[in-house]
């Protein structure tokens, strides 16, 4: 049997004593997912960010001010943003008329 407290308690100790490889982990991650979903779950990426960090113990870090993710309006990229290029569930940008994309 796999011991989670365990592991849960040992993953936490790596990321408070490596918060900079925490948070460059957190942040390609916010970015991979956003590119493959043409960022239209980009708040839900960034409370995930924050969450993910409050969970390790490094707080929020990067981002926004006090969020850990973008602030209203910002990229996780830092350049301005928006909503994304299509709203319609499944809708995956370049794939106009050719149905869903491909499933993560």
């Amino acid at each position: 049997m796999v011991n989670f407290k365990g592991l849960t308690a040992k993953a936490k100790q790596l990321a408070q004593r490596n918060p900079d490889k925490v948070d460059k982990v957190l942040d390609q991650a916010g970015r991979f997912v956003d590119k493959r979903t043409g960022r239209k779950y980009e708040r839900h990426v960034g409370t995930v960010q924050q969450k993910a960090r409050q969970f390790l113990g490094g707080g929020p870090t990067t981002g926004g001010p006090t969020t850990g993710g973008p602030t209203p309006g910002e990229r996780l990229d830092g350049q301005p943003g928006g909503p994304a290029a299509t709203d319609r569930p499944g809708d995956v940008p370049g794939h106009e008329g050719q149905g869903p994309g491909p499933r993560l």
